[in-house]
């Protein structure tokens, strides 16, 4: 396939890839309500990332690719970066648990709300992440 325009000719929020079009608007049709909205996609996407990342991370380790191991840490740390603020956003306007709100439609049909979790699915927040308790230095 394809793409019938160039990347610096390709206008914001355009996508030449029709699934990755389609995820866009719903994700921005989500958090262009108010600003707990956005805040909260912000907090689904990074989860996703992570979750993402977690698993090219347990492929790299398997592989001996230590040089893709280091950028898919490093761009989980990032991403546990960018969902610690997305959380602490939430939190200061009011949303007392961040991005882990229990029966929240915008979080998903489960209504378990969104939180990392470890590799066994957990959310123990005992768990140690290469320094970072869920993204949190300690």
């Amino acid at each position: 396939m394809s793409n019938s325009i160039t990347f610096d000719a390709m206008p914001s929020g355009v996508y030449d890839i029709e699934a990755i079009q389609s995820l866009y608007n719903t994700l921005y049709d989500m958090g262009s309500t108010d600003v707990e909205s956005a805040l909260k996609v912000g907090c689904m996407v990074e989860v996703v990332d992570i979750t993402d990342l977690d698993k090219y991370i347990i492929l790299a380790q398997d592989s001996n690719a230590t040089d893709v191991l280091s950028a898919f840490d490093t761009l989980r740390t990032g991403s546990y970066s960018h969902y610690w603020a997305f959380d602490q956003g939430l939190k200061n306007i009011g949303v007392t648990n961040g991005c882990y709100v229990e029966g929240d439609d915008l979080l998903g049909e489960d209504k378990n709300g969104i939180y990392p979790t470890d590799d066994q699915g957990s959310t123990n927040t005992t768990t140690n992440t290469g320094g970072y308790q869920y993204g949190r230095q300690h």
